[in-house]
């Protein structure tokens, strides 16, 4: 065995590198042209697709229907045994609790690599957040719920609040301007933030 000579470095070992899944490409796959043409290729796990946008519902005349319960209904079993679609994006339509219960049937599935959920401005009550906080108690994949701009009042903010409590994988949840107390959210911060 060689000796160093005194005053010389000892070579040092590398470091191990920790494992990281490599990052999707930015901007996400999201596929463009009528629903009924993408449905298909989401529902065949087509890996070329890595996001799901619904169109909002601007209720301006330009956008050709809303999506509530019954197309997100429909949707989500489409996407049931789907492996690549790692963001869902149903904002600005009239899901209502109805919709959140089938977003939360969906998220309840295993193997969903589901990462961010946006429902902003859906119309989500505290009936639709009690059950999507059951649901993303358990999804250790998913790391960012959007849920701004619903109606989902005290009860459904200490859903969301206990939901935070038992995933701790959960890095950003968003629930301003949805009627949660003031205190409820600043709990909701606080937990987040040694996150």
């Amino acid at each position: 065995m060689a000796m160093a000579k005194p005053g010389s470095a000892q070579p040092k070992a590398p470091k191990a590198r920790p494992k990281f899944a490599a990052p999707k490409p930015w901007p996400p796959k999201v596929p463009l042209g009528e629903l009924e043409d993408i449905l298909p290729l989401v529902e065949a796990n087509d890996e070329s697709i890595d996001a799901v946008m619904l169109p909002p519902d601007l209720g301006d005349g330009f956008t050709a229907e809303a999506f509530g319960p019954k197309e997100v209904e429909y949707l989500c079993q489409r996407l049931e045994n789907n492996t690549s679609v790692t963001q869902l994006n149903l904002s600005m339509n009239p899901l209502g609790d109805e919709g959140a219960a089938h977003v939360a049937a969906l998220l309840a599935r295993p193997g969903l690599p589901l990462a961010r959920l946006s429902l902003n401005g859906c119309g989500i009550g505290a009936q639709g957040a009690r059950h999507l906080a059951s649901a993303l108690a358990e999804r250790p994949e998913l790391s960012v719920v959007e849920l701004m701009n619903n109606r989902l009042g005290a009860e459904g903010g200490e859903a969301i609040l206990e939901a935070l409590s038992k995933n701790k994988k959960l890095r950003e949840v968003k629930v301003s301007f949805s009627s949660i107390p003031e205190s409820i959210e600043t709990k909701i911060e606080k937990i987040l933030m040694t996150r």
